[in-house]
């Protein structure tokens, strides 16, 4: 998914003219920490929550004098969230190659697209493996994982930042059954941190045997 496919429909950018009151109310009511400025289509800059005043100032005096973050209509919506992401932005303007200001583009509404045209949407189980990042491999794992019938639908790296280096892979599936993957990943020596597989027990298991005989005589 690209820039020029995220543009809100519900966020808009100020003008120099527009009072610093009226831009936190803007703020408020989009849930947003920051707004482009624009003047005759073109991108001044952007002024933020933390530094408006609930006055009748106007607006050109709070703009940040930083040159301004822009996104290109041809730009992934992963680098997006990168640039968004490092630079504390909550609304990023998008430009075209002359410079002409197109939209907004808002968090808020990225993290949603993110979550609904990912696999994280769809029905399916999670297993995290705990390993040293050196041990790594994506294509190992997804090779385990379609031994047993299943797809990987979404995988995310976190990092402990011990001395161990070690990692936390967390893998969605397109199946809430997972028995056979996990014991086939111990089976590798892989770690099981966490999952959304409850295993019966074989003594509760036996229990629930004998009720459904006595249930059935």
């Amino acid at each position: 998914m690209f820039a020029k496919q995220l543009l809100s429909n519900e966020v808009f950018p100020l003008k120099k003219s527009d009072t610093s009151e009226a831009a936190l109310h803007f703020m408020q009511d989009w849930n947003v920490r920051n707004l482009p400025v624009i003047e005759n289509g073109k991108l001044l800059g952007y002024v933020y929550e933390k530094s408006l005043s609930d006055d009748d100032k106007k607006i050109e005096t709070f703009l940040s004098t930083q040159e301004p973050i822009r996104i290109r209509p041809d730009t992934h919506l992963f680098e997006i969230l990168k640039v968004m992401n490092d630079n504390l932005l909550s609304t990023v303007a998008l430009v075209d190659n002359d410079e002409n200001f197109i939209g907004c583009i808002v968090m808020d509404e990225l993290l949603k697209h993110s979550y609904v045209n990912s696999g994280l949407s769809q029905t399916g189980g999670i297993i995290v493996l705990e390993m040293n990042a050196r041990n790594y491999s994506l294509a190992e794992i997804a090779r385990i994982s379609e031994v047993n019938g299943l797809k990987i639908l979404h995988s995310q790296i976190e990092s402990l930042s011990d001395i161990n280096n070690t990692i936390l892979v967390s893998l969605k599936f397109n199946s809430l059954d997972l028995q056979y993957t996990i014991a086939t990943f111990k089976r590798f020596n892989y770690l099981i941190y966490y999952s959304t597989y409850s295993e019966i027990d074989e003594s509760q298991e036996n229990r629930i045997n004998w009720l459904l005989k006595y249930i059935n005589t």
